[in-house]
């Protein structure tokens, strides 16, 4: 991880879990609107969304729980877009 993303993945960590605030993991994100990322290999370090061990890893979680998840908090995309809005008040970086 380079400087820059260091700093991105920082600044995300700090905005607390998306769904509730607690104290993030940070989710790297498998479809950005180009493709999804095959199993094992992570997408960019500037793609992460912070989510909570329950949000990332629980039992209702993004990764066990994925389709339920979306349809209840919205997509990866979705919620990667909001959390760049968030930190730089823009759509994309």
């Amino acid at each position: 991880m380079n400087k820059a993303e260091q700093i991105h993945c920082n600044k995300v960590a700090l905005l607390g879990c998306y769904i509730c605030g607690a104290e993030p993991q940070l989710h790297h994100i498998r479809n950005d609107g180009t493709g999804n990322v095959g199993m094992g290999r992570r997408n960019s370090h500037f793609s992460v969304i912070p989510l909570c061990y329950n949000h990332h890893l629980g039992s209702f979680s993004i990764h066990n729980r994925k389709l339920d998840f979306e349809k209840r908090h919205g997509t990866e995309k979705e919620i990667l877009q909001i959390i760049t809005e968030r930190l730089y008040g823009q759509k994309e970086l």
